[in-house]
């Protein structure tokens, strides 16, 4: 009876988290690498931000966003023109920087309960690093956002094509932030989801207490209390 060559079974070659590959010191912290690297290689911000000592990275992340988030108030206050060319940057990156300061300590404590071990400052660059990361798509789309500010008169198509311009960026930006803190944690940390529902819930709420975003410039109603979904109804009619 011949003996019938049983071939052994190949092994499947499981490939490795890009995440977890990535995950090493950055080679360069200059400006333009730190831009980089954001975009192409964020577990190596995410090491660089968690590990390293040095202070380059941090300050040119916050950088780049307030510089993200004044080019696109820029380009929204260029519907309207006149006062909102600096009102509105003043207002976005106003508005952004006090959302997140608000919304930190919860981010942390919600951390914290899903066995979380990173300090109050790390969360905080991990948080910073996201929102770096939706600035840059934000100037992404800056050009098509004013092709159609040029090209329309209608505030309110304007308002839903910036929201979406938002909710794409911070979509990437925060889903960065929560793949780096379960990688960080080695554990799925399902809380976060909620986090980001509320965050966006503030810069929303945030945006109506600021208003007017797009539209013409007027004095601001912090004395007129208004929740940001009877807002948009008013902007409708």
């Amino acid at each position: 009876m011949e003996e019938e060559n049983i071939e052994p079974p190949k092994q499947v070659r499981i490939p490795k988290d890009p995440f977890t590959e990535q995950f090493q010191p950055l080679e360069n912290d200059r400006l333009f690498s730190v831009v980089d690297a954001t975009l192409k290689r964020p577990a190596q911000m995410a090491h660089e931000l968690i590990h390293g000592t040095g202070w380059k990275a941090p300050l040119f992340l916050t950088l780049v966003l307030l510089f993200c988030l004044t080019v696109l108030g820029i380009i929204m206050g260029s519907f309207s023109g006149g006062a909102q060319f600096w009102a509105v940057p003043l207002k976005i990156v106003t508005g952004t920087v006090i959302s997140a300061l608000i919304c930190m300590p919860s981010l942390y404590i919600l951390l914290c309960l899903s066995g979380g071990g990173q300090s109050f400052p790390q969360v905080g660059r991990m948080l910073l690093l996201g929102l770096t990361l939706a600035g840059i798509l934000f100037i992404g789309f800056v050009p098509v956002a004013w092709i159609f500010s040029q090209a329309t008169e209608s505030a309110v198509f304007m308002g839903v094509l910036y929201l979406l311009v938002w909710g794409i960026g911070l979509f990437f930006g925060l889903r960065l932030m929560k793949t780096a803190l379960e990688f960080l944690n080695k554990r799925s940390l399902g809380t976060l989801n909620l986090w980001m529902f509320i965050f966006a819930m503030v810069l929303l709420q945030m945006s109506t207490t600021l208003r007017p975003i797009i539209g013409k410039s007027e004095p601001l109603k912090f004395n007129e209390k208004m929740f940001f979904m009877a807002h948009w109804s008013e902007a409708l009619r």
